[in-house]
């Protein structure tokens, strides 16, 4: 289909539109003549049809035949683009020279991004990338991409790794910094407990370090601490009691967690089918700007389901002319109330109230049950209520502050001694 309307294109073709006493009469002595149709409508009394320009006047004996009188509505085609252009010299010269240096200029560099550069300064890893040849206003094939990515690193000492890709006018500095040893008052974990981050019922708690404060089966709070980080250690040589220690708390907690969600639907609802009709409109995009190519026009449709497809040249050698060709299909669709059941009606408000409650859930939750209540409600609607049970490790880490824990190491170092 997109071979023939490129053909039609290309060839030219006319738009007729008139009033016919015998439509039939009219159609019937086209298509003995063989006359090619590009899409024929009757309403009312008025005849629209599209005729190649080659075939303009074999449609006027048909006219006679069916007692019509029809006007050019619109040229379309190739044969009167080039028409309009014959009278404009100088806007084909600005074509003509707006497509030469859009060609030169889409061979340099305009844009240089860096990506990855979070403790070094992205504004070091662009210096050193310009003193390597990566900087706006240079020919791409001036740039060897291999080069600059294993020269970088030595350039700047911080970066372990770095990666150039060309895009069109674009050149992007991929770049991987070093890992930085840790200062030496943080190298030691820090002492705290694990603590729940949101309520639930306990359902396995499994402690690497510190002491179990739950056990499954017990319902906790959000903040409550489930692992805490003060073991007692082996009394001293002295013969005291146990020494509380603060140690980094760590383990593993896994809870049952409850959400719920309304919703309502409609049990009346529109559908949109497909009713045959269709137009196309076609243009050539060229550096962002728009040509028009066929069916630029008053849209016929008043209800259509849009698809739009986007076709480029063929790249040579990491170079992409910046012309696409744009095909816009709008395809005609009649609006049709349909009832639906209480069920039906609840399936559509479940799937509203999952869609808005699964983002909600804690980040790695896991839904291990569901359950729905559906009701009907006034004004031919039905109400949802969801609720959805979740298992997932609801420990986290919270440090102690600074003079609790410093106050018990001076506590156990005072026993030891």
């Amino acid at each position: 289909m997109f071979r023939e309307g490129l053909s039609w294109w290309w060839t030219g073709h006319l738009r007729l539109e008139g009033r016919a006493a015998r439509p039939a009469a009219l159609f019937d002595r086209l298509l003995a003549d063989h006359v090619p149709l590009h899409g024929g409508r009757v309403a009312a009394g008025r005849v629209q049809l599209c005729v190649r320009l080659a075939d303009f006047r074999r449609v006027r004996p048909a006219a006679r035949d069916g007692g019509a009188r029809l006007h050019i509505a619109r040229r379309v085609g190739l044969p009167f683009l080039v028409g309009g252009l014959r009278r404009r010299p100088v806007l084909v010269l600005g074509l003509l020279i707006g497509a030469g240096l859009l060609y030169v200029l889409s061979g340099c560099v305009w844009f240089v991004r860096i990506q990855g550069a979070e403790r070094v300064s992205a504004a070091e890893v662009r210096y050193a990338a310009a003193r390597l040849g990566v900087r706006p206003g240079i020919w791409r094939a001036s740039i060897h991409p291999q080069e600059v990515a294993r020269r970088l690193p030595i350039m700047v000492p911080d970066l372990a790794w770095a990666a150039v890709r060309l895009q069109g006018t674009l050149v992007t500095v991929q770049v991987m910094e070093r890992l930085q040893p840790a200062p030496s008052d943080q190298r030691v974990a820090q002492a705290g407990d694990i603590v729940a981050a949101h309520a639930g019922v306990v359902s396995d708690i499994q402690v690497q370090t510190g002491q179990a404060m739950v056990r499954a089966g017990d319902r906790v709070q959000a903040g409550q601490i489930l692992i805490q980080g003060i073991v007692p250690m082996a009394p001293s040589r002295t013969g005291g009691g146990a020494v509380p220690t603060p140690v980094h708390a760590a383990g593993t907690v896994i809870a049952r967690a409850w959400f719920g969600a309304y919703a309502e639907a409609s049990r009346t609802i529109s559908l949109a089918l497909p009713d045959g009709r269709t137009f196309v409109r076609r243009a050539l995009v060229i550096a962002g700007h728009p040509l028009p190519l066929s069916g630029f026009g008053r849209l016929p449709l008043r209800s259509y389901r849009l698809e739009r497809r986007v076709q480029g040249p063929p790249t040579w050698r990491g170079f992409t002319l910046p012309v696409q060709l744009v095909t816009q299909r709008y395809l005609g669709v009649a609006h049709v109330l349909r009832r639906l059941s209480v069920a039906a009606a609840g399936e559509l408000a479940t799937a509203s109230a999952r869609a808005y409650l699964l983002p909600h859930l804690p980040r790695g939750a896991r839904v291990i049950a569901e359950r729905r209540s559906v009701f009907p409600l006034p004004g031919d609607r039905v109400g949802v209520e969801l609720l959805v049970e979740s298992e997932d490790n609801i420990g986290v880490f919270r440090p102690f502050p600074a003079e609790p824990a410093a106050r018990a190491a001076g506590t156990a170092g005072a026993t030891g001694r």
